[in-house]
């Protein structure tokens, strides 16, 4: 979605996870519940660079280190609220198609270490996720393909 807001609104896309990877993630990818602090400092450093220009669409959650000050400089939270089904599927077409592959992970490092992952969390994080989202002033939260569709054409009637 946040490919199709850069395309369709002319803004920057900044992609937290290639911040991430370039910070060393992989190194500590499912290690702890917390990236270690050199990695932490590199992404916030390096996403709060990113959200100096006027505009721009950050896709990425980072709780614990970008998002209170996502939150503060956002005028629009979008959130896809989708189905655990549907994250696990769209993991999977993803890796498969090579789109993961900026994150620097193995089909073996996939497999053994984040789909086992994204399966025992499931959807914990996703009620705190919605809460936060829902208490920004100008929120949006889509569950399917088909309503993060209709809402980038509102945007860009609204702002393009």
């Amino acid at each position: 979605m946040a490919k199709q807001l850069e395309k369709r609104l002319g803004i920057p896309h900044i992609q937290v996870d290639v911040i991430w990877a370039k910070s060393g993630g992989m190194k500590t990818y499912g290690t702890s519940t917390s990236l270690q602090p050199k990695a932490a400092d590199y992404i916030i450093k390096e996403t709060r660079k990113a959200m100096k220009q006027p505009s721009w669409v950050l896709d990425g959650n980072y709780r614990s280190t970008i998002q209170p000050d996502a939150l503060k400089l956002a005028d629009i939270v979008i959130m896809m609220d989708a189905s655990f089904l549907r994250r696990f599927f769209n993991n999977i077409t993803r890796h498969l198609s090579g789109e993961d592959h900026h994150r620097g992970f193995t089909t073996r490092h996939f497999l053994t270490r984040h789909l086992p992952r994204l399966i025992i969390k499931g959807s914990k994080p996703r009620a705190q996720q919605l809460k936060t989202a829902q208490s920004h002033l100008h929120h949006y939260i889509v569950s399917t393909r088909q309503k993060a569709d209709e809402l980038i054409e509102q945007l860009a009637k609204q702002y393009g």
